[in-house]
This record gives C-alpha cells, structure tokens and sequence, in this order.
C-alpha cells in the first residue's frame, strides 16, 4: 500500500475485537494469520490484497502480537492457495458481499454509459465511481484490469450511440484526443 502509515492509523485499522477473534476460530498459525490479515484488510479496502506486499509490515507485526503469533508465519500462507479461497469466501459472507458476477458487470457498464458517461470523461474519476458503486451494492470488485476494461467498453459502446456517424463511415479521430474533445469533435461532424 503507498499509504504512510501511523501508529494510529494501524490501531485504528488493524486491531481485532473479540467478535472478529471468534470469526477466525482455530487454524494452522499461518492460517490463523493470513485469515485474520485478509479480514482486516477488506474491512479497511472493500477488496482483498493482491498479495502480501499490499499489507503494511507492520500491519502484519500488530495483528500477529494480537494473535500471540511470530509475524514470520504468515510466509507460510499460500497466496491464492485454497484455504485463502475459503478464507475470503467466510469473509465476504461475513461482510455481506458478493464477488462481482457478468450480471453485475454488464449492470456496471449500463450504468457508466447512462448515468456517468453524459457528465464524466476522466478514466481515473470514472475508475472511483465504479469502486464506489461496488462498495455501496456490497460487491467485491473485480480485477484493476476487468474494470479499466469495463470503462473502456462503456466508453465505446456510448461512442457507438452518441456519434453513428463516426462508426458508420469509420472516419479516424487522433488517438491522443480526449473523451471530451471527441464528442466535441463527433457532434461538429454531424452539424
């Protein structure tokens, strides 16, 4: 994570309350661990880690004092390994999230080209409304990669609606044009 992190901020965000210690019951200590950082972590990103390193060290050194383990263990863990599969599913059941379905997805570009499209052009903006949807359906984010795809294709596909002309007659734009400059571009054509 690039955020620097304080005492504070790691009390705040990483430390378990006695509900969440009888959530992650009894594992291996690299389970008990990973299971435990994986908890913390979504309640914080509304999203799982990519991997370890996304996980502060000391993140990893606090939650493991409060489990009476060596920080070391959590080496053990298998990233992407079954017992992290299941670890995530008892998590988002426990949160109240679903992993994002093709339905979702598709709901997700209908939105962006409706809704966000008509009044928002910047892939970065674009990129945080979607995380903030997600989070407010409670449902866990797909892949960086899926949603920059997801942008992409609403973006396209409003192309598609807003400008026939372009399509139809496959007229090329630079490449280095923004959204904004080629709508405004797009509709000069049509006048």
């Amino acid at each position: 994570m690039t955020h620097n992190w304080q005492t504070d901020d790691i009390v705040e965000h990483f430390t378990l309350l006695s509900p969440e210690i009888k959530f992650l019951g009894l594992n291996d200590p690299h389970n008990h661990l990973g299971k435990a950082l994986l908890l913390k972590f979504f309640q914080q990103n509304y999203r799982f880690p990519k991997d370890l390193r996304e996980i502060p060290d000391v993140a990893i050194e606090y939650v493991a004092q409060q489990l009476n383990l060596p920080p070391q263990v959590i080496k053990q863990y298998e990233w992407g390994g079954t017992r992290m599969r299941e670890h995530r599913t008892v998590i988002r059941d426990l949160m109240e999230f679903h992993p994002a379905t093709l339905v979702d997805q598709e709901n997700l570009r209908i939105w962006l080209m409706s809704d966000v499209l008509p009044h928002e052009f910047r892939p970065d903006h674009m990129e945080q409304l979607v995380y903030q949807r997600l989070r407010r359906e409670q449902i866990e984010p797909p892949s960086q990669k899926q949603v920059t795809r997801l942008i992409t294709s609403a973006t396209t596909r409003r192309r598609y609606v807003i400008c026939p002309f372009f399509h139809a007659t496959r007229v090329s734009y630079p490449s280095q044009m923004g959204n904004f400059t080629w709508f405004l571009w797009c509709i000069s054509r049509e006048m």
